[in-house]
């Protein structure tokens, strides 16, 4: 019993850390400050980490994870900082596809240290891959945001011609993508999706900021 409250704590611990650096960055890409926010992040945050425990851990489907994270950030900004639907899915998806990226590397830098088998054999290595991940992430955030680098674009205004069908379609395969990779657990698969997911991101955000 008491093995396991420790375990739950300590993944809500490093789960809300991991979490928090993942918002930081989301919202650092597209220049909103998340000291602004906190509430909201914070409450979106523990959702975040609750469900992914729950999905882990009690369900066995820690495949949905990241596509209900990104639900539940997209949530955050529409619900509180008024992003339109399908550009807060957008966001949300461009923020965690970076995020996730640094933390591959991070991981294939290790030289097997954080494999995924090691990082699943292991509580430990898994809590201190988080936080060699979500530290840097999060100092790169606030990089980001101090430097004023980032899109900051009108979300409402139309600039694009068939924008929100453009938006829409490219979620969803972003996501159907994600999915399929994350169940093939093929690492180098899931890099060059993600790289080419974060290209495309990143392309079509440049092309919106300089249509302002």
């Amino acid at each position: 019993m008491i093995e396991a409250v420790a375990e739950f704590l300590g993944f809500m611990f490093f789960g809300s850390i991991e979490g928090f650096a993942l918002i930081a960055l989301v919202l650092a890409l597209y220049r909103f400050k998340i000291s602004e926010s906190y509430w909201p992040v914070g409450i979106t945050v523990f959702l975040m980490t609750l469900q992914s425990f729950l999905l882990r851990e009690e369900l066995q489907i820690a495949v949905l994870v990241p596509i209900v994270n990104a639900i539940f950030i997209s949530l955050m900004l529409t619900i509180f900082l008024k992003v339109p639907a399908h550009w807060a899915l957008f966001v949300s998806l461009a923020g965690y596809v970076g995020y996730i990226i640094f933390q591959i590397v991070i991981s294939t830098a290790s030289f097997g240290v954080f494999s995924q088998a090691a990082v699943e054999e292991s509580l430990f290595k898994g809590y201190l891959l988080q936080l060699l991940t979500a530290a840097p992430v999060y100092y790169i955030s606030r990089y980001l945001y101090s430097r004023g680098l980032g899109f900051s674009f009108d979300f409402d205004e139309k600039r694009l011609k068939h924008e929100g069908t453009v938006i829409v379609i490219s979620v969803i395969i972003v996501l159907v993508s994600f999915g399929f990779v994350l169940y093939s657990r093929d690492r180098f698969l899931m890099l060059v999706v993600l790289l080419a997911a974060m290209a495309f991101f990143l392309y079509y955000s440049i092309i919106r900021e300089r249509k302002e």
